[in-house]
């Protein structure tokens, strides 16, 4: 083993662990205002990484994230058990000594990248389940979104119809985001993000929010804000429409036009997120998921208090 705990990259390094937008120092700085800390798995001899992950510090926690679908470890998937568990005890002891007693960490769901290696190095370090979140994404691959009956007939309604699906240039963002707003707040289902928060998080993540929308005779009536999470994965994050449209379901319109722009793209996960309202699963948004295609996923959020000896 040739790797050192770093909380810095040297310039140039080569990035071989798999990476997510949400563990980047641009996201934390526009997520939250507390501390953060970064630890990388670096090999001098050849300037290259292997794993990362990055805490937000409060009150004692290491916690990661602190506000986002998930944070956790990164790794490179051809790291050994071995070399995983030794970065994990080199983080544990590195935050222990800065005065850390508890930490959490959110892991990925597993369609995008295999957890079943760092799951079983958490728990043989003793750390406990939290809580295991199900996600719902849909493998993008050469063939056409297959969904259920319901759904496509749905879908060619709103062919029929003549609605048209865009993929909207940065500048709409803002426009995008106040119909979504005022569409969610018509359903009583108000947005996490507020408008400062976005613009900040656009201003550090040029490139990262992605507005895409579907209109009916130049009218928008239906909109997401997705988020690129790396190249291989788009996140559809902020889903709303007009409810004068409700009988007609533009939203599956919306992702099948995301389907397809994944396609074009060489994107290979779009990930409809979870279905839960506070802590309890929402049945129907489940439901409704899965008729569109959605797979379920899961992903696990470890803690563990370290020991004060």
């Amino acid at each position: 083993m040739g790797y050192r705990l770093v909380d810095e990259l040297p310039d140039q390094s080569e990035i071989r662990y798999i990476s997510f937008l949400y563990n980047t120092p641009q996201f934390l700085n526009a997520n939250n205002d507390l501390p953060q800390i970064h630890y990388y798995w670096y090999d001098p001899v050849d300037n290259s990484c292997d794993a990362h992950v990055a805490f937000n510090l409060e009150e004692g926690e290491a916690i990661s994230p602190f506000k986002a679908p998930f944070g956790g470890i990164e790794f490179n998937s051809q790291l050994s058990s071995e070399d995983l568990m030794t970065f994990l005890v080199f983080v544990e002891r590195e935050l222990k000594s800065n005065g850390v007693r508890f930490i959490r960490v959110g892991q990925c769901p597993e369609a995008y990248q295999d957890q079943r290696v760092l799951t079983q190095c958490l728990k043989d370090l003793q750390y406990n389940v939290k809580s295991e979140r199900v996600f719902q994404v849909i493998p993008v691959s050469s063939h056409d979104l297959i969904m259920k009956e319901m759904e496509m007939r749905r879908l060619r309604k709103c062919n029929k119809s003549g609605f048209e699906f865009r993929h909207l240039p940065q500048n709409e963002l803002s426009r995008v985001y106040t119909a979504i707003n005022d569409w969610r707040n018509m359903a009583n289902k108000p947005l996490s993000m507020g408008r400062a928060e976005l613009d900040q998080s656009r201003k550090l993540n040029k490139e990262a929010y992605i507005p895409f929308g579907i209109y009916s005779n130049e009218q928008l009536i239906a909109a997401t804000i997705a988020i690129r999470v790396n190249n291989s994965i788009l996140y559809h994050f902020y889903p709303a429409h007009d409810p004068a449209f409700n009988n007609y379901s533009p939203i599956v319109k919306l992702v099948d036009g995301m389907y397809k722009w994944c396609q074009n793209q060489g994107v290979e996960l779009l990930d409809l997120g979870t279905s839960y309202v506070g802590n309890k699963m929402n049945q129907s948004l489940y439901r409704f998921k899965s008729h569109i295609g959605g797979m379920e996923s899961k992903g696990l959020v470890f803690r563990k208090a370290l020991s004060s000896r």
